[in-house]
């Protein structure tokens, strides 16, 4: 079997958005460019996928009730909508690892302006959605002497 670190990528393929928990096997034969293919061999596939998610107990299978032996889809198991969500989560804070205030400080200390450090917050904030950046600047009270 492959490794859940390989298998979250695999899933990661097919479920874009962490608020879906179901795919459909056509969106999944579309997202793979295998809507050309027979539907027998596209079945094979599709048992090939699900076994190797299943054994990290990622998805769970959705039948068709009508015959059991077809497959309507996959759904997101608890575990595995909480997997993805802290894979993606992890990834974001690794690809805006270096991007803070103090590293655009210290990197631009000699031109930093406001408009640069505006900027370096709003990429905070897009990279780290699930954090709310607050930063606010005020002009300072003259205090008569």
């Amino acid at each position: 079997m492959i490794s859940k670190d390989t298998a979250l990528s695999l899933l990661e393929s097919y479920f874009k958005d962490t608020s879906d928990d179901f795919i459909t096997a056509e969106q999944m034969y579309e997202l793979k460019d295998r809507t050309h293919l027979n539907a027998t061999t596209n079945r094979k596939w599709l048992t090939g996928v699900k076994a190797k998610l299943q054994y990290h107990n990622l998805v769970e299978t959705i039948p068709d009730y009508s015959d059991r032996k077809r497959v309507v889809g996959i759904r997101l198991t608890p575990f595995g909508k909480a997997q993805l969500k802290q894979r993606r989560e992890r990834e974001i804070s690794e690809e805006g690892g270096d991007m803070n205030a103090t590293s655009v400080i210290n990197q631009n200390s000699e031109d930093l302006s406001l408009d640069k450090l505006l900027t370096a917050i709003e990429k905070l904030r897009s990279t780290h959605p699930s954090f709310e950046i607050v930063f606010s600047i005020k002009q300072r009270e003259e205090t008569a002497q």
